[in-house]
Order: C-alpha cells, then sequence, then structure tokens
C-alpha cells in the first residue's frame, strides 16, 4: 500500500488442469473478510480484475487484481478474500496488505 492508500493486491491460483481453469473462470464475486474468528463481511462487492493463463514460473496461474481504496479496504493489515466462483467451492485466502515503506527496508 502507498502513503495515499492506494495500491493493488494480486492474488494467484494455479491455472493448469481443467479443474483449475473451470473453477478460476467461474470466479464471480470477491468479498473482504474479516481476519478474526467471526470473520465478518467487511465489503460484500469487490471490485477486481481477473487475468487468465498468465505464465508463472514452469507454469500457469490465473491471477486476481484487487484495487485498494475501496469501501473498508484502506488500511494494511490481514484480511481474508472470500473467492466465490460458479464452478465449484467458496474458498477464503488470507491476505497481508503492508507500507510500501515498510516493505522496502526489510
Amino acid at each position: 500500500m502507498k502513503e495515499d492508500e492506494s495500491g493493488t493486491v494480486s492474488i494467484m491460483f494455479n491455472y493448469n488442469t481443467e479443474d483449475e481453469k473451470t473453477w478460476f473462470d467461474g470466479i464471480e464475486k470477491l468479498a473482504l473478510v474479516s481476519y478474526d474468528e467471526q470473520k465478518r463481511t467487511l465489503n460484500a462487492d469487490l471490485q477486481f480484475d481477473m487475468k487468465k493463463n498468465v505464465l508463472h514460473g514452469k507454469g500457469h496461474v490465473g491471477e486476481l487484481e484487487i484495487p485498494m481504496g475501496q469501501t473498508n479496504f484502506r488500511n494494511n493489515g490481514r484480511y481474508y478474500v472470500r473467492v466465490t466462483s460458479s464452478a465449484g467451492e467458496t474458498t477464503l485466502v488470507p491476505i497481508h496488505v503492508v507500507n510500501e515503506k515498510s516493505r522496502s527496508s526489510h
């Protein structure tokens, strides 16, 4: 996250087998969820961009890019992203948003 609270979170999923591609291609909704026992929904309709079949290492990934600055998504810290696909199970992905300066000093 930059000083002006902008930035992008990228989440990658395997995109090699037919099952992986079908699940990723079916992603229809992302929600921001609190990183605690209650797992409260903080933003039920995160805006995101989707990139399919991105070369990564020796395989391919599907990549979700989520811009910071959306409702309840302006601070660093830990969150979950609930990923809902029409082609299978919903999954909770843990993310950790850090300040750009903090990250570059390590």
